[in-house]
């Protein structure tokens, strides 16, 4: 059964303080925020002039973003908490003006970088020791060089960022608030909502009936919108080839994995060898068909149990306490 958080034990509900403790605070750091974004327009001119210069301007950015990550982060989980909450959404969407303002007020920073030449920022490494924490971000920069547009491109660019990649938070709204799965009966005949977060338990069940009434609802809501979400795809696709195109990519592809330092081929390479060893996989489901006594094993039978419900069961408690077992090798 699905319970409001309000109700739920306080111990279970994420706690959020831990990143702001009142909204006060929350508050405090968007002035925060739009005072560092005043900075950098005064900070262009020194970038070019010194090592001393160009260390401000890269430590007055990663304030912001560090800044702007605490904030993100705050809103963001707000909003997680319920979909329908319009103050979380205005919270969130707060956020995102900031961070299009902060956008629009760093724009220069990267064409400064990549202006300025090999043998004079060479220089600056050499007078400030500081920026060596910066040499591993500076050679990055400087490796979008082919695609980067004229300084007028790229502050048109950045004044449109508002507008890009909206779908995403539209997708997000629509799917996780404005859709209704309905409910699915449980092995003893309980009614249960569906949602994101029991679909894939559902899913893990031993009864095949409650599997298959699980994936059809979940499949037949989804149905109904099918104009709609192939809209948004349609969107997405269209905005990430016009901007591969705009910093003269051979494709969106190739835009795509040039963040990871990769080539197309990598990741043809990848899929290919994926599609070149599938014969384990069909083995393995062949297998679970014939444990199950399926004459054909459908998609809603790949998470069904092949040994049996496990026989452990850990409370929160337990589970937060296992995790942190297993990650104390990483330090506090």
């Amino acid at each position: 059964m699905n319970i409001d958080r309000k109700d739920a034990d306080a111990a279970l509900r994420w706690d959020l303080s831990a990143i702001y403790k009142t909204e006060a605070d929350f508050s405090a750091d968007c002035e925060r925020m739009l005072g560092i974004i005043r900075q950098f327009p005064d900070l262009r001119e020194g970038m070019q002039k010194s090592g001393a210069g160009l260390l401000l301007a890269l430590d007055t950015d990663t304030e912001a973003s560090r800044v702007l990550s605490k904030l993100y982060e705050y809103a963001m989980l707000s909003s997680d908490l319920d979909k329908g909450d319009s103050e979380a959404l205005a919270r969130l969407s707060r956020v995102e003006d900031i961070e299009n303002g902060y956008r629009a007020a760093c724009y220069f920073l990267a064409p400064t970088i990549q202006g300025i030449e090999k043998e004079r920022l060479d220089a600056f490494f050499t007078e400030e020791s500081g920026l060596s924490a910066y040499r591993r971000s500076i050679d990055l920069v400087r490796r979008e060089l082919p695609h980067m547009l004229s300084e007028e491109g790229e502050k048109l660019l950045a004044d449109l960022s508002p507008a890009l990649g909206s779908q995403r938070e539209i997708h997000s709204v629509f799917a996780n608030a404005d859709i209704a799965f309905g409910r699915v009966k449980d092995e003893d005949g309980n009614p249960i909502e569906l949602t994101s977060a029991t679909y894939v338990p559902l899913l893990m069940s031993e009864d095949r009936r409650v599997r298959r009434a699980a994936f059809r609802t979940l499949y037949k809501t989804y149905r109904q919108f099918g104009n709609t979400f192939s809209a948004l795809l349609f969107a997405r696709i269209k905005e990430k080839v016009t901007l591969s195109r705009l910093r003269h990519f051979p494709s969106s592809l190739a835009a795509s994995v040039f963040g990871d330092e990769v080539s197309t081929d990598v990741y043809m390479n990848l899929i290919n060898t994926v599609r070149e060893n599938l014969t384990p996989l069909f083995e393995y489901y062949d297998l679970k068909r014939e444990v199950l006594g399926v004459g054909r094993l459908h998609l809603y039978d790949v998470y069904a149990p092949l040994c049996g419900e496990a026989s452990r069961a850990y409370t929160y408690a337990e589970a937060v306490e296992e995790v942190l077992a297993a990650v104390a090798p990483l330090g506090e």
